[in-house]
């Protein structure tokens, strides 16, 4: 299935025939590399016809709401694991990237919490702090917020504690991928390598005899 199929049966709309598509690819290759070839691809795509006045804010927007209506169906269930933390920095208006950054984190053991766009870092940092988190992912979706991004994460660290870990994505990592984070978290701008990272950090539960 390629973007324009995808885009096409999106902006019918066909939800009903969307779904199918990509509950297919899911069957064949996997939710992981769906989502990275094949969801994120389209909705950059969108960006890019919008911005060239090929497509307009409600073409956008019905493309991304039955994206996530796709996403519901595909999605993994809620695991027993340790709770991690998905989140929009606060300039972030599209939660899809979390929702599949979610799904990542569900595989790789974690339990994830999906709080959504534009979370307020204070807001972040008091859930996190109150909860014990020990792993924040991030979406960044805009290129404006790098400039002050690192020196947010270093507070944030700073009020919940050293043993949690953050791992920041998005497209704006994407576009820029110079960008470095704080010493001590990590970049990631790939769902399907997510998972990989994402065990390193999981808690050693403790032996009791």
């Amino acid at each position: 299935m390629s973007v324009d199929s995808y885009l096409d049966l999106a902006l019918l709309p066909d939800v009903e025939g969307l779904a199918e598509l990509v509950l297919d690819q899911v069957a064949a290759l996997g939710a992981l590399p769906v989502y990275e070839r094949l969801l994120q691809p389209a909705l950059e795509e969108v960006g890019r016809r919008w911005e060239n006045d090929e497509l307009t804010v409600a073409d956008e927007h019905l493309v991304t709401a039955l994206t996530e209506q796709v996403l519901t169906r595909v999605r993994r269930k809620s695991t027993s694991g340790p709770i991690a933390v998905v989140a929009c920095t606060p300039g972030n208006e599209h939660r899809v990237g979390a929702m599949m950054v979610s799904d990542a984190l569900g595989s790789a053991g974690w339990n994830p919490m999906l709080l959504g766009a534009r979370t307020p870092f204070e807001d972040l940092a008091a859930l996190c702090a109150a909860r014990g988190v020990q792993l924040v992912a991030l979406s960044v979706g805009i290129e404006e917020e790098l400039g002050v991004l690192a020196p947010q994460l270093e507070r944030l660290r700073l009020r919940v504690g050293p043993d949690m870990h953050v791992i920041v994505g998005g497209g704006a990592l994407r576009r820029q991928p110079g960008w470095h984070a704080p010493d001590g978290m990590s970049v990631c701008t790939s769902v399907v390598d997510l998972p990989g990272i994402a065990r390193e950090f999981l808690p050693v539960p403790v032996w009791t005899p």
